[in-house]
């Protein structure tokens, strides 16, 4: 049992050191650094308590008509002003980073199922279009 509480501590202790020296080294290192900090906001944002940030990718037309982006449906609201009508919340991330962004409520008829996985999606935004899916479903 000590040997076990020793192994433990142990690899806590130098676990935590080794991470710091690594967190270190990629400060000093510019495209590193950014893509290593991306990437350690994105797997806070997505371990929050809830089952599953976001639900699905979907395209919506942002900024102007005939402009389409990927956002990510992260829950529904009801409008009591227009016949109870469902909007749904969709998440626009700002490329390359996805944890900064901007919610917008849109109708489900004025977004478009592209037929990618949230993964796929998110490959896409992180890349900045370079990485991710070729076709769009119909």
């Amino acid at each position: 049992m000590i040997l076990y509480i020793i192994g433990i501590t142990a690899s806590n202790i130098m676990g935590k050191q080794l991470l710091g020296l690594i967190e270190k080294i990629t400060d000093r290192i510019p495209l590193i650094k950014t893509t290593y900090k991306i990437g350690q906001q994105l797997a806070v944002t997505l371990s929050l308590p809830e089952k599953q940030v976001f639900r699905r990718a979907v395209l919506v037309e942002y900024l102007k008509p005939g402009i389409w982006t990927i956002g990510f449906v992260t829950g529904t609201i009801i409008d009591r002003k227009n016949n109870d009508e469902k909007l749904l919340k969709v998440f626009i991330p700002t490329p390359p980073n996805p944890t900064s962004g901007t919610m917008v409520l849109v109708k489900e008829s004025e977004t478009r199922d592209p037929g990618w996985g949230v993964e796929e999606a998110l490959k896409a935004i992180i890349s900045a279009g370079i990485i991710g899916p070729g076709e769009i479903a119909k």
